[in-house]
């Protein structure tokens, strides 16, 4: 088995491994549907994880150089993300100021 190309481990793939590494090879290495429990809090914590990755790549653009206004305008889409997205913001213009 080889992972696939430009593979990165993330908090929930490792987490998914140490569960079940069957789990991880279905879900990761073959790239296959892993069925989720039809359950709410299964799907509640699906959304949070999803949410998550969301932020972590808008920060990550943010480091690539990708204009503020357009991550943005990505992240007003879901509430949640706007205040997790201006809360970093805020949080960057603090860390860039001179201490006093």
């Amino acid at each position: 088995m080889t992972m696939p190309v430009n593979f990165q481990f993330s908090q929930g793939s490792l987490q998914d491994y140490v569960d079940c590494p069957r789990r991880f090879q279905l879900k990761y290495i073959e790239q296959l549907a892993w069925p989720a429990l039809e359950i709410e809090p299964a799907l509640e914590n699906e959304k949070h994880l999803q949410q998550g990755a969301d932020f972590h790549l808008l920060i990550q653009q943010y480091y690539l150089g990708v204009p503020i206004k357009k991550l943005t305008s990505i992240a007003q889409q879901n509430t949640d993300l706007i205040n997790w997205w201006e809360n970093f913001l805020s949080s960057t213009k603090q860390l860039e100021q001179p201490p006093k």
